[in-house]
């Protein structure tokens, strides 16, 4: 997923964030990252202020992450995110992507749809279908 380049892009720690059409919010996280519940806040805090309040479906590229700490995939399911986000269309691209993914889906069920993708286009059909409901 590439950054885009005539809209506002956020950038924490970890991540780049935008809002696209659609009310949805596109994660590109920065290469060779390790997501621990420090930074993973950070970012979502980045979300809550892109989403302008709103719920959003999440697009998130996992391409070159690394890992995620126990205590961020917690964080990742629980119900706060709830009001800002309708879905997540998880991006994989390879087999170590494919595993993280997995993993955090098997580990974490998320309260809110959840899938992995290898095509940008049909995540985002997907997540056109997810009603968006401020909780």
């Amino acid at each position: 997923m590439n950054l885009p380049n005539d809209i506002n892009v956020s950038e924490c720690t970890n991540a780049f964030i935008w809002k696209g059409v659609d009310d949805i919010v596109y994660i590109k996280n920065k290469p060779g990252i390790y997501i621990e519940l420090e930074t993973h806040k950070e970012a979502f805090e980045t979300i809550k202020q892109v989403c302008d309040g709103q719920c959003c479906g999440l697009v998130v590229d996992l391409v070159g992450i690394h890992g995620i700490t126990k205590a961020s995939r917690d964080y990742s399911g629980s119900k706060e995110h709830l009001d800002y986000v309708s879905g997540a269309a998880l991006l994989i691209s390879n087999p170590v992507t494919k595993i993280l993914g997995n993993f955090f889906m098997g580990l974490n069920k998320p309260n809110f749809p959840t899938q992995l993708f290898t095509d940008i286009d049909q995540a985002e059909k997907w997540l056109k279908t997810i009603p968006k409901v401020n909780v």
